[in-house]
């Protein structure tokens, strides 16, 4: 089940999208891991939550977007890797609230147009075992980057340097739990990197 609405005003110039859900998962497949193995079955799950996003371009070249989410999603009758007992668990890769800004401007310059863009994400609470082990929990991190872009009149050239994870934060993106052997095998997300980039598009 889902219900939202669309909605336009500022005579065109902003966007906002927004709606609520509630999913019935029968047989829903996942899997879990029993020493090295991994065990796939089924079971029951349910999702609900909210999104909204908003989009405006209140001034000449200022283009500006909000996002946010809010999502609760358990599967039901997980059972405990020692005991077998079952319980309800968060699903994996299921964060309970996103949220992204981005803001944008651009201006003539040099014969073309120039951009710069900041963007910002904030990723709650993840989990990547359906057991909902500590160990493969990522508790919510803030990732921003920043672009500078440089686009010529006819839209042939296109230049551009940028600087991703601003502020190098550690977050999580994966985790294959083996405590059965004594260890954890993290993947992190990428520090923060630089570039540059040249474009040329021939007719």
């Amino acid at each position: 089940w889902e219900v939202g609405f669309k909605a336009t005003f500022l005579d065109g110039a902003a966007r906002l999208n927004a709606s609520a859900f509630y999913y019935d998962y029968q047989d829903f497949q996942t899997f879990r891991f029993e020493l090295l193995n991994q065990v796939i079955f089924n079971t029951d799950a349910t999702g609900k939550g909210a999104e909204i996003a908003l989009q405006a371009s209140p001034w000449e070249g200022w283009d500006f977007a909000l996002g946010a989410a809010w999502l609760d999603a358990t599967a039901d009758d997980i059972p405990a890797s020692a005991s077998g007992t079952l319980r309800e668990r968060d699903m994996v890769a299921a964060p309970d609230v996103t949220l992204n800004v981005l803001g944008r401007y651009e201006w003539d310059a040099l014969g073309g147009r120039m951009a710069a863009l900041l963007k910002a994400k904030y990723q709650g609470e993840t989990w990547f075992d359906i057991q909902n082990y500590r160990t493969a929990r990522e508790g919510g991190y803030v990732v921003a980057d920043a672009r500078l872009q440089w686009t010529s009149g006819d839209d042939r050239w296109e230049l551009a340097t940028f600087v991703n994870n601003l502020a190098d934060e550690e977050y999580l993106v994966y985790t294959f739990d083996f405590a059965a052997f004594g260890f954890n095998q993290p993947a992190w997300g990428r520090p923060r990197w630089a570039g540059a980039s040249v474009l040329y598009r021939w007719e």
